[in-house]
Formats: structure tokens, sequence, C-alpha cells
């Protein structure tokens, strides 16, 4: 009796979860021919390096617009080769070999008063092969886009393809070929590192230029008061990491000058973000992957010894050593080094 109960309840649980399988919704790429002026390089390899390579959203079917799990046919890997093989035009030699590494990719659909909404967020890493090592030439910003109609389910696929193109596109508007033997190399353990994306500071491409009041400014990458100046000893010069103290000066509606230095989390120049220390110096913030460092110094206290036997001070000594920006916490963490 209890063996043909378990074999019920297995038998029960493989139809369920059949029966769920079969909801899921499948999306296939189609190839769109795009054709790229002065198209130097071919992308060989792509990478899903996302945070939940389980799915790529929810969408909604049916008259009671039940949610059901949608995902790649085949995988993301394997529809967006696909789609870029047969879409961009196939170079021989290319000059330049490029990765595509999405970052993140995540459908949704709502429903309006007449009709439904369906929306794309996607963030992708493009890596080039530089002398067998990679380097990220580009990321997009969050791409969102949206379109509505009666029923979005079937539009998804074009709201993917169109970001695999618009990104296509912008690389080519940029000077990352001049910048190639500059930009930092990362290992392939770095590169396909999974990363978050809960801070718009994470995502971001570019930095805007702008004084943070809090350690949330700088995460939402959303500094304020954009006419500012940097001055030390009431000397005009760009910040160092080597350089103490300072003040930041700002200018109120009247126009006078006004120092808020000790008011304030950090700064950002527009290239260079630069963070007070708990020595109340700025120091220069350094991201790498999806983090941010700053070397700073701890106060070392030396001793000595006399014939005597008797220790006695003699003085201090700065230790130079890096240090890792929580994010969540805003704690400067010892990483040695």
């Amino acid at each position: 009796m209890k063996r043909c109960f378990k074999l019920a309840c297995v038998a029960l649980f493989i139809v369920q979860t059949c029966h769920l399988q079969a909801q899921d919704i499948k999306i296939k790429l189609s190839a769109k021919k795009a054709v790229f002026e002065n198209q130097d390089f071919s992308i060989d390899k792509v990478l899903d390096c996302r945070e939940n390579k389980m799915m790529i959203g929810l969408v909604q079917r049916g008259l009671k617009n039940r949610k059901r799990v949608a995902k790649m046919h085949k995988g993301i890997v394997f529809q967006f080769e696909k789609f870029i093989s047969k879409s961009l035009r196939s170079i021989e030699n290319p000059t330049y070999r490029i990765l595509l590494i999405v970052r993140k990719l995540e459908i949704a659909e709502s429903s309006l008063r007449y009709n439904e909404k369906a929306s794309l967020k996607v963030i992708y890493d493009f890596y080039a092969v530089h002398e067998k090592q990679y380097k990220r030439i580009y990321r997009s910003n969050e791409y969102y886009t949206n379109t509505s109609m009666l029923d979005v389910t079937s539009s998804h696929d074009n709201l993917i393809e169109k970001s695999i193109l618009d990104a296509l596109n912008n690389i080519i508007k940029t000077d990352w070929r001049k910048k190639l033997p500059v930009i930092d190399v990362e290992s392939y353990q770095e590169m396909t590192a999974i990363r978050s994306f809960k801070y718009p500071i994470l995502s971001a491409v570019d930095l805007k230029k702008g004084i943070y009041l809090t350690l949330d400014d700088f995460r939402k990458n959303d500094p304020k008061d954009l006419d500012f100046k940097y001055t030390e000893n009431h000397e005009e010069h760009t910040a160092k990491i080597e350089k103490s103290g300072g003040m930041i000066v700002v200018h109120d509606a009247s126009g006078n000058p006004e120092k808020v230095t000790w008011r304030i989390w950090g700064f950002s120049t527009g290239q260079q973000v630069y963070i007070r220390n708990s020595h109340g110096n700025f120091v220069r913030l350094e991201r790498k992957n999806n983090s941010f460092y700053f070397k700073d110094f701890i106060r070392m206290v030396e001793s000595t010894k006399n014939r005597a036997g008797f220790g006695g001070l003699i003085g201090e000594r700065k230790e130079y050593s890096m240090f890792r920006l929580d994010l969540t916490s805003g704690e400067f963490i010892y990483t040695g080094g």
C-alpha cells in the first residue's frame, strides 16, 4: 500500500513538472541583415554571465494573463551566436576579434487598459582580444525599451534583436581602437565573473561630474552641484592620491563661494572619483570589475630599544595599503597590499 502511494506521488510530481515545463515560453531570434561601414571585427563568441541563468523573465498568457516563465530556445548563447552569424557580414581575416558578454537580460509584461506592454532591460559588455589579452572596449548603458499591443509576447524577439544591433552600432561610433593599448587587462576569470547591478553606479558607463553629498548619491551616480572647484592651499590643482587636505568650493544662487568640504562624501571630475577617507583627505577611487578600491595610509608607530633594554617611541611612519569600499554599508574594508 505504501509503495503504491509513493509511486503515485512520484507520478504526480513528474506530470506536474512536465506540465509546468510545457508552459514555458521559448523565444527564438530571427536574422536581420546588418551592414556596418568599415567593419573590421567579428563577434567570435557569446558568453552568458548573468546572475540568473534559469530564465529571462515572465510573460502573460491566456485570457487570465497567467504568468509563464520565458527562456531563450536552447539558451542565450545559441540564439545570440546564431543571430549574429546570420546578421553580420562574415569577415575572413578580421583585424579584431570580439567577445560579447550578456551581463543582464530581463523581459517583462504588464497589462494596460486596452492592451499589454512588453519591456526589455539588457547590459552587454564587449571585449576585444588584444595580444592574447581581454580588454573591455564597450559597455552598453542599461538599455531599456518597450512596446505595447494587444498581445506583446511575440514582440520580445524583436526587442532583443534591436538591442543587439543598437549595441553594435554604438561600438562602431566609439574610438575604442585608439584607446585599446591603454585599456586595463582582465583575466578570463575576471571577465566572466558574475556582476551585480544592484546600484546604478555598477552599470554606469559614464561618470557624472559633481559632488556626492552622501554614499547614496554615489551609488545612484547622481552627484549634486555640477559647478565646483577643488583647491588646496588656495591653489587650484587636479586632486591626486598623495595630496591631502584641500576643500571643495561651490557657488550659491548669488554667485558667492561657499566651502563645503566637510559636508560632502566625495566628488567626481567626470573621469575620476575621489572620496574622503577616514583621515579627512580626498583619495582616488579605482574600479576593479564589480568593486571600488582606494589606496590609503595606516599610521604605524615605530619603537626601539636601547642598550639597557628599555623601549622608547621614536615616531610614526605611514604605510600605504589597499581598501575596498563596501557599497552596501559604506565601510572601508582593509584588503592589504
